[in-house]
């Protein structure tokens, strides 16, 4: 999802227990169970990019549930 030039990447993307329509977006072989989003925010450090954490955010698809 692109936002003012920016990329929203969300847990549910690389979550291996969510099917391609819950909202996983990569292969099976690349996921993880239940990824955090502390995880996720040190692989884009460890890429060196520039990001923003929303802590309270929630994934479109299952807005009661909070990352």
């Amino acid at each position: 999802m692109r936002k003012q030039d920016k990329i929203v990447i969300w847990p549910a993307y690389f979550d291996s227990t969510k099917t391609r329509n819950e909202g996983r977006k990569v292969s099976k072989s690349l996921t993880v169970a239940s990824p955090k989003i502390q995880e996720i925010k040190q692989a884009v450090e460890k890429l060196g990019l520039e990001h923003e954490l929303v802590p309270d955010a929630s994934y479109p698809k299952t807005p009661w549930l909070k990352t």
